[in-house]
Protein backbone atom coordinates (compact mmCIF):
# COMPACT_ATOMS: atom_id res chain seq x y z
CA UNK A 1 0.00 0.00 0.00
CA UNK A 2 1.57 3.51 -0.51
CA UNK A 3 1.62 6.25 1.87
CA UNK A 4 -0.15 9.30 1.80
CA UNK A 5 0.61 12.15 3.53
CA UNK A 6 -0.75 15.75 3.87
CA UNK A 7 0.12 19.07 5.36
CA UNK A 8 -1.84 21.82 7.06
CA UNK A 9 -0.86 24.93 9.12
CA UNK A 10 -2.41 25.86 12.31
CA UNK A 11 -1.89 28.65 14.44
CA UNK A 12 1.94 28.05 13.86
CA UNK A 13 1.76 24.55 14.23
CA UNK A 14 3.00 22.89 11.19
CA UNK A 15 0.50 19.28 10.94
CA UNK A 16 1.57 16.28 9.11
CA UNK A 17 -1.01 13.51 8.83
CA UNK A 18 0.16 10.17 7.56
CA UNK A 19 -1.77 7.46 6.37
CA UNK A 20 -0.97 3.94 4.97
CA UNK A 21 1.82 1.99 6.18
CA UNK A 22 5.32 2.86 7.33
CA UNK A 23 7.69 0.85 5.92
CA UNK A 24 10.89 0.43 3.95
CA UNK A 25 9.15 0.83 0.50
CA UNK A 26 7.39 4.49 2.31
CA UNK A 27 10.74 5.46 3.98
CA UNK A 28 11.98 7.91 1.69
CA UNK A 29 9.07 9.63 0.85
CA UNK A 30 7.83 9.73 4.90
CA UNK A 31 11.77 11.28 5.38
CA UNK A 32 10.94 13.98 2.54
CA UNK A 33 7.61 14.98 4.14
CA UNK A 34 9.02 14.78 8.04
CA UNK A 35 12.25 17.65 6.55
CA UNK A 36 9.18 19.62 4.70
CA UNK A 37 7.52 19.85 7.70
CA UNK A 38 10.50 20.34 9.88
CA UNK A 39 11.66 23.24 7.56
CA UNK A 40 8.07 25.18 8.09
CA UNK A 41 8.62 24.63 11.78
CA UNK A 42 9.14 27.66 13.82
CA UNK A 43 10.12 27.20 17.32
CA UNK A 44 8.32 27.41 19.98
CA UNK A 45 5.81 25.71 17.59
CA UNK A 46 5.82 22.28 17.85
CA UNK A 47 5.51 19.64 14.51
CA UNK A 48 2.11 17.55 15.54
CA UNK A 49 2.38 14.13 13.41
CA UNK A 50 -1.35 12.37 13.28
CA UNK A 51 -0.41 8.51 12.84
CA UNK A 52 -4.52 7.86 13.18
CA UNK A 53 -4.08 6.90 9.89
CA UNK A 54 -1.33 4.58 9.69
CA UNK A 55 -2.42 0.82 9.11
CA UNK A 56 1.33 -0.59 9.42
CA UNK A 57 4.54 0.03 11.43
CA UNK A 58 7.52 -1.44 11.13
CA UNK A 59 11.27 -0.57 12.28
CA UNK A 60 11.71 2.03 9.50
CA UNK A 61 9.07 3.71 10.57
CA UNK A 62 9.52 3.79 13.83
CA UNK A 63 13.67 5.11 13.48
CA UNK A 64 12.23 8.04 11.27
CA UNK A 65 9.97 9.22 13.62
CA UNK A 66 12.81 9.23 16.70
CA UNK A 67 14.95 11.09 14.01
CA UNK A 68 12.61 13.55 13.04
CA UNK A 69 12.07 13.93 16.61
CA UNK A 70 16.34 13.96 17.27
CA UNK A 71 16.53 16.58 14.42
CA UNK A 72 12.77 18.65 15.71
CA UNK A 73 15.01 18.78 19.21
CA UNK A 74 18.18 20.23 17.60
CA UNK A 75 15.79 23.17 15.98
CA UNK A 76 14.13 23.76 19.24
CA UNK A 77 11.02 22.26 17.95
CA UNK A 78 8.98 19.92 20.22
CA UNK A 79 7.81 16.82 17.68
CA UNK A 80 3.91 15.68 18.82
CA UNK A 81 2.91 12.79 17.85
CA UNK A 82 -0.63 11.51 17.81
CA UNK A 83 -1.22 7.56 17.86
CA UNK A 84 -4.41 5.67 19.15
CA UNK A 85 -4.46 2.88 16.70
CA UNK A 86 -2.66 -0.75 18.06
CA UNK A 87 -0.98 -1.10 14.92
CA UNK A 88 1.09 2.15 15.86
CA UNK A 89 1.18 1.94 19.69
CA UNK A 90 2.31 -1.53 20.03
CA UNK A 91 5.59 -1.38 18.03
CA UNK A 92 5.88 1.64 19.76
CA UNK A 93 5.74 0.36 23.13
CA UNK A 94 7.67 -2.86 22.27
CA UNK A 95 10.70 -0.21 21.10
CA UNK A 96 9.43 2.04 23.92
CA UNK A 97 9.34 5.07 21.81
CA UNK A 98 6.70 5.57 23.94
CA UNK A 99 8.85 6.68 27.13
CA UNK A 100 10.93 8.65 24.43
CA UNK A 101 8.39 10.63 22.48
CA UNK A 102 5.32 13.17 23.22
CA UNK A 103 2.83 10.78 22.06
CA UNK A 104 -0.47 12.10 22.33
CA UNK A 105 -4.02 10.51 22.15
CA UNK A 106 -6.08 12.86 20.33
CA UNK A 107 -4.90 15.53 17.43
CA UNK A 108 -7.06 18.27 19.60
CA UNK A 109 -4.83 17.37 22.48
CA UNK A 110 -1.77 17.87 20.54
CA UNK A 111 -3.24 20.84 19.32
CA UNK A 112 -4.54 22.59 21.99
CA UNK A 113 -1.58 22.21 23.91
CA UNK A 114 0.40 23.54 21.37
CA UNK A 115 -2.06 26.88 21.73
CA UNK A 116 -1.40 26.66 25.33
CA UNK A 117 2.06 26.57 25.15
CA UNK A 118 2.75 29.98 22.85
CA UNK A 119 0.76 31.90 25.49
CA UNK A 120 2.99 33.50 28.15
Amino acid sequence: MVVHIEREIHDFVVLTRVHGELDHDSLDQLRRAFATALALATPPFPLVVDLDGVTFLTSAGLNELYLTDQRARARGVDLRIVATRREVLRPMEITRLTDLLDVRETLQDALSTAVTAKQP
